[in-house]
């Protein structure tokens, strides 16, 4: 979609930026979200012996049977990857939608004629050249 480089397309093109790095802030916010379920490294509080030590003074103490503690861990395991999925799902949908965000200049027409190539480790050093179209 190089039309989005028209000068006619300058301040569409420049609004559409802006919504792409919201799209890319936001899906590194998800995805920090995302890493806190799937790489849990929380306070040495709630390691991972404390966890289960938590669900056995639980079974202990209310005197629960087996099938009541292990319907509370299904419960927050459900919870855990329903969370995930919702993430992942949120993730992925703005993804798309920033690989479509172009779109739009895709009918407009034009006709490329050249392509100014540079060839450097700066703008002020190295080689610029062009490859220009020849009509036949």
């Amino acid at each position: 979609h190089l039309n989005r480089y028209l000068d006619i397309n300058r301040e569409r093109t420049l609004a559409l930026r802006k919504r792409a790095q919201g799209f890319a802030d936001e899906i590194a916010v998800l995805n920090g979200k995302l890493n806190e379920f799937k790489k849990y490294s929380g306070p040495t509080e709630y390691r991972i012996d404390h966890c289960f030590d938590a669900v056995l003074n639980y079974y202990r103490q209310n005197k629960s049977d087996l099938h009541e503690v292990l319907e509370l861990l299904q419960m927050e395991k459900s919870n855990i990857e329903y969370n995930i999925s919702r993430l992942e799902g949120n993730i992925a949908d703005l993804r798309n939608q920033s690989d479509h965000l172009f779109d739009e200049f895709s009918n407009d027409p034009y006709h490329l004629h050249a392509v100014l190539v540079h060839s450097g480790s700066t703008p002020r050093g190295g080689h610029y050249y062009t490859f220009i179209k020849t009509h036949l």
